[in-house]
């Protein structure tokens, strides 16, 4: 039984630290509210008519984000609606025509014209946003253009995923080391008993490896 085990087992208000094992291992997320951040009222309108967009609710699900050292989470939950370009698409729902052909009326703060009418008030914030998007994820700008760098001198994929994936195992570890240490000393602050036992454990752990060594 590992020292997580150990510890959530008999202390289980150790999951609820800000220093616990959760914090530790979950992926860091990058909340994009840019409407927020700008000025008052202001609102983007319709890359379509140009009409100013209402807000629409906060319920778009986060994407996941490719980087260089870990992955994180895109949240940008908000949406954008064009009331104009829904009358429009309704008319031409009764009128048979195809969902997919038909004008687009719901918008999310991470489309590259709404990114651009941002830009136009705030350049500063949207130099903030952290990634490039594809269709359904995205990946972090550091580890884009590293990505770009090696391609350009012919480095292949295979050998850009072996990298990554490195970099990744070393975080991953660099976590698990991080939480463990913090579990031995809870141990030690608030349960010298369960402490002594687990000491006791691994120093008899460290023998039995010791002596298949020789």
């Amino acid at each position: 039984m590992g020292i997580s085990k150990i510890v959530r087992r008999a202390h289980p208000c150790v999951r609820d630290l800000k220093t616990s094992w959760r914090v530790f291992f979950r992926l860091k997320v990058f909340y994009w509210l840019p409407l927020e951040l700008t000025t008052k009222d202001w609102i983007p309108k319709c890359p379509n008519c140009g009409t100013k967009c209402v807000r629409n609710g906060f319920n778009n699900p986060p994407r996941l984000i490719y980087g260089l050292h870990e992955n994180y989470l895109l949240h940008s939950p908000e949406r954008l609606m064009c009331k104009k370009c829904r009358k429009e698409a309704r008319k031409q729902n009764r009128s048979g025509i195809p969902r997919i052909d038909r004008v687009q009326y719901n918008f999310l703060l991470t489309d590259s014209d709404i990114m651009d009418q941002i830009a136009e008030v705030d350049p500063n914030l949207v130099s903030e946003f952290p990634c490039t998007l594809s269709h359904v994820k995205g990946f972090d700008n550091e580890y884009f253009a590293l990505v770009e760098h090696l391609a350009s001198k012919s480095v292949g994929p295979m050998a850009v995923a072996s990298m990554t994936l490195s970099l990744h195992e070393a975080t991953w570890q660099k976590k698990r080391i991080k939480t463990q240490l913090n579990e031995i000393q809870f141990l030690s602050l608030h349960s010298p008993k369960m402490f002594f036992l687990l000491v006791k454990k691994e120093k008899t752990s460290m023998n039995v490896f010791a002596d298949t060594m020789y």
